[in-house]
């Protein structure tokens, strides 16, 4: 919904995709000296919501490349 990806990736890679920005948004947050996924609250949703967008974007971006 937010990067325009739901139809042209599908259901599984949209999933997989969400899964790594959320690992990588808390590892990025937790190197930079915030507190990254500390469990199920808005916080954490927060922080896997943008890890999840920059991933979607990178895709994008190299989806862009390869045409």
């Amino acid at each position: 919904m937010i990067t325009g990806n739901n139809r042209k990736m599908g259901a599984g890679k949209n999933i997989l995709a969400g899964v790594a920005g959320g690992i990588l948004g808390g590892i990025t947050m937790n190197l930079i000296g915030g507190r990254g996924i500390t469990g199920f609250n808005l916080w954490s949703l927060f922080v896997a919501t943008i890890g999840a967008v920059i991933v979607l974007l990178i895709v994008n971006a190299f989806k862009k490349k390869a045409h």
